[in-house]
């Protein structure tokens, strides 16, 4: 065998590895595309909350929207498959209780920690108790005005602003 025939057969040999790889690429977009599909025709999990109304499961988390002061405040809370979690329910009605305060000090720490933007506008977006062991623990986001692709969000535990993040 000379050389030219060897390089036309390792030629071969990688096309037909790059085609398999190229399958297998597209067969898996294909079932995660047909998975997605079949998750979005089942019905969505909802809990009717004495004080919050309806609540609807996304994936773990139970989300809705609570009115306190002409406010609607949206919110996403843990929970079970078929609850969201009491006790973090109990939060949520204590924050909104304080949301004027806890909007201050989470705009506060924004501007302390990002002095740059420290004359922006921001705008409250939602609040999320995200872990049911740890009911002291929760997460306010904000949009601010000019910053189209991120979403600014501080972490609180035990009332107090600890952890700021932007998500893009």
């Amino acid at each position: 065998m000379d050389r030219v025939t060897i390089l036309i057969a390792l030629l071969i040999a990688l096309l037909a590895v790059a085609v398999g790889y190229v399958i297998y690429c597209v067969s898996t977009i294909v079932v995660a595309i047909v998975k997605d599909h079949i998750a979005s025709r089942k019905p969505r999990r909802k809990f009717q909350h004495p004080e919050f109304g309806v609540l609807t499961l996304d994936g773990e988390l139970w989300n809705g929207k609570a009115g306190r002061n002409a406010n609607e405040i949206p919110f996403l809370v843990a929970g079970s498959d078929s609850a969201p979690d009491s006790g973090l329910m109990q939060r949520l009605s204590w924050f909104l209780d304080n949301f004027t305060e806890l909007e201050r000090i989470a705009l506060n720490f924004i501007r302390k920690q990002e002095p740059e933007v420290r004359h922006g506008k921001f705008t409250f977006t939602s609040v999320s108790f995200l872990w049911e062991e740890r009911p002291k623990q929760f997460a306010m986001e904000f949009d601010l005005a000019g910053d189209d692709d991120g979403i600014w969000r501080v972490e609180f535990d035990d009332n107090q602003p600890q952890f700021l993040g932007r998500d893009d």
